[in-house]
């Protein structure tokens, strides 16, 4: 796991999520593998006081399927580790618009690439448990959905501005991506850095941007 301005990427968010959740409403929970090498993810885990579910590692949708029999929810938040910039705000505004409109499934639209989320209730993720197949399927837990739209109640929150900023990469899926997001983090003068508003991390890394182009 990259340090993230000092510490692991995935403590990075769970410090995020942790201080822009509140308990009373939601539980974070690692779904990790039980393989030897993601020992330390679950360490971390431990560590910062959430629960660990660990499972197959080739069947990401099963490790849902296990956090959901072990955590009951009606409600499910996926977020992925890659994605230290997740937003809690936009978290809660999707999870109402989900239990507001009874969807089943709910995605986000228009913010930075790594910010958003999507909603699955817990029914849902047993019928996609139900219906999928392939590897795609097992590792993209919403991969049932957007190859079947006709057939699940689904919604979307759009991006308003100044979020919307499509165009902007905000996650770690490759180490150019983890340098630039290093980075832009260390112009932020907010501290603890996990707790960067969304508009003010967008703003560091369009000055960043600007800076390199020139």
């Amino acid at each position: 796991m990259y340090p993230l301005r000092g510490i692991p990427i995935l403590a990075f968010l769970i410090r995020r999520l942790k201080h822009g959740l509140s308990e009373e409403h939601f539980r974070l929970i690692l779904a990790t593998s039980s393989l030897p090498q993601d020992d330390p993810a679950a360490a971390w885990a431990k560590y910062e006081g959430i629960h660990c579910i660990r499972g197959d590692h080739d069947n990401v949708l099963a490790r849902y399927i296990q956090t959901i029999e072990t955590f009951p929810s009606p409600v499910n938040v996926r977020v992925t580790a890659d994605n230290p910039l997740t937003c809690p705000e936009i978290t809660k505004q999707c999870v109402d618009l989900a239990v507001k409109e009874g969807f089943e499934y709910t995605s986000t639209d228009g913010f930075p690439y790594g910010t958003g989320v999507d909603i699955f209730t817990d029914d849902l993720l047993y019928r996609i448990s139900d219906m999928g197949s392939t590897p795609e399927d097992l590792e993209h837990i919403n991969n049932v959905v957007l190859n079947n739209p006709d057939q699940f109640n689904t919604g979307r929150l759009d991006a308003c501005p100044p979020l919307a900023k499509k165009h902007l990469r905000m996650t770690v899926d490759t180490p150019e991506d983890f340098k630039l997001m290093d980075q832009v983090l260390s112009s932020c003068r907010i501290k603890p850095i996990w707790i960067v508003p969304l508009a003010d991390a967008i703003q560091l890394f369009e000055t960043f941007n600007k800076k390199v182009i020139n």
